[in-house]
């Protein structure tokens, strides 16, 4: 099995050698081979290193460039989507110093997720776990601040960005609401608006 075989599973490309496995293609490999028992009891000790070497590295850009929870499901398949949500949350708990009180629950807060956040990445969670350290109980709670925290950075990065002559990046563009996008280059108004007065004196 190589590392191409799990390619963009977390977002970024797999790499070409595959002696060398990314953390991303080392988690779901390891998580794969897991029953919900043993994501539950955090038994693996691979598993939660992959997770911890994602978790320490993945940045706020990282989570918006990722796939999306539906965008993965279709190609790895919703039971793995699910372990995945669910490792996740279980690395939260054990960060709290909590267990999880079942498989049942666990699954519960797994489908919750993939429910009810179908537009942001395995990587939003992660960070939104990272993020939130030990003050919630809930998932719930944890990405609802998250989700508003990102959004507000996400306006900061694009009045930032307003004066720039370069157009907004990519990643941002695939995150904006749809009037930010009306013009991409914010030169373009500028442009537009000379265009318009030049028209107006040759009249």
């Amino acid at each position: 099995m190589s590392g191409q075989d799990y390619k963009n599973n977390l977002g970024e490309e797999a790499a070409i050698d595959t002696k060398r496995w990314r953390p991303e293609d080392l988690l779901l490999k390891w998580l794969k081979a897991m029953s919900w028992q043993e994501i539950a009891a955090d038994s693996d000790d691979r598993a939660v290193e992959a997770y911890r070497a994602v978790e320490l590295s993945v940045r706020l850009q990282d989570a918006f460039e990722a796939p999306k929870l539906r965008d993965i499901t279709p190609r790895l398949g919703e039971e793995t989507v699910l372990k995945l949500l669910a490792f996740a949350w279980v690395q939260n708990e054990s960060r709290r110093r909590n267990t999880v009180e079942s498989v049942e629950q666990l699954r519960f807060y797994a489908q919750f997720m993939l429910t009810t956040y179908p537009l942001e990445s395995v990587k939003d969670i992660i960070y939104a776990f990272r993020r939130a350290g030990t003050a919630h109980n809930f998932p719930q709670d944890i990405m609802t601040e998250y989700l508003e925290w990102k959004s507000q950075k996400l306006e900061e990065w694009h009045r930032s960005l307003t004066n720039s002559s370069e157009p907004l990046p990519e990643w941002i563009l695939k995150q904006c609401p749809p009037h930010w996008l009306t013009n991409k280059n914010r030169n373009e108004a500028t442009e537009n608006s000379n265009n318009a007065n030049s028209a107006d004196k040759a009249a």
